[in-house]
C-alpha cells in the first residue's frame, strides 16, 4: 500500500502525485524502504512529495513501515 501527497497545490503537486503512483504501479516491490528509494528517484525533478508505504503480512501478522515527509501511520486494533 501507497499513499502520496505532492508539495504544494495544483498542477505540479498532482503531476507529482501522478508519477509517485505510476512508479510505484510499475516499479519492483520490495521492502517498503525499497519501494520509497524508487520513488525518490522517480519523483527527482518534480516538487517532490510526502510518501508512505507499508506491506502487511497476514499470515505472520506483521506491518513493514517506511515513510518520508508528513505523513504518519499507526495500527489501530489487534492485541
Amino acid at each position: 500500500v501507497m499513499m502520496c501527497d505532492g508539495l504544494g497545490h495544483g498542477p505540479l503537486a498532482a503531476l507529482a502525485g501522478e508519477r509517485a503512483r505510476a512508479a510505484f504501479r510499475t516499479g519492483p516491490h520490495g521492502s517498503p524502504q525499497d519501494v520509497v528509494r524508487v520513488l525518490h528517484t522517480e519523483l527527482r525533478g518534480s516538487r517532490g512529495a510526502a510518501v508512505t508505504v507499508a506491506r502487511a503480512d497476514f499470515s505472520r501478522g506483521t506491518v513493514e513501515h517506511c515513510g518520508v515527509g508528513n505523513i504518519s501511520a499507526f495500527v489501530v486494533g489487534g492485541e
